[in-house]
């Protein structure tokens, strides 16, 4: 079985993540409007910001946008992995990093060419949240597990 390990830093400055890939290859814009526009009408329209019972990560064969989109992984074996409480508490320094590691399920199936990671607010559908490239896309064939290790997800505000 193949396991591929992917590092993914998402940045984030107020109403703007910014995914950092390794080696300084390239920045992307990655909040969706949906999130951008909550955290400026919490702000500055004081309304509140619910968050949601549980958040989900997703492949992406085809990059999504702030308006969403994109092209999800669709083999009949894939789903979405439940990242809920896979950050501790934000304090001091801005920064979260997963503090367990994220294993999607054995391909069973071709995944494809996963290129993009997507975080959304349910297993299916749901609104989508936050999206960011990887530094190199990834082949997922019968029998690999894409995995992102403790401490290779990291989230700062600034």
């Amino acid at each position: 079985m193949k396991t591929l390990f992917r590092k993914l830093s998402l940045v984030a400055l107020m109403a703007v993540v910014i995914v950092l890939l390794p080696f300084g290859q390239s920045s992307t814009k990655n909040m969706t409007n949906t999130v951008e526009n909550a955290v400026l009408n919490c702000y500055f329209n004081q309304t509140n910001i619910t968050a949601p019972a549980a958040i989900w990560i997703g492949l992406f064969t085809a990059a999504p946008s702030d308006t969403g989109g994109g092209t999800e992984v669709s083999a009949g074996d894939y789903t979405r992995v439940n990242i809920t409480g896979a950050f501790p508490t934000a304090s001091g320094t801005g920064t979260l990093s997963n503090d367990v590691e994220i294993a999607f399920a054995e391909a069973v199936n071709s995944w494809g060419v996963v290129s993009h990671i997507g975080i959304f607010t349910a297993q299916t559908s749901g609104t989508l949240l936050w999206w960011g490239a990887l530094s190199e896309a990834k082949t997922i064939s019968v029998g690999s597990t894409f995995k992102i290790l403790v401490g290779d997800l990291d989230i700062e505000v600034d």
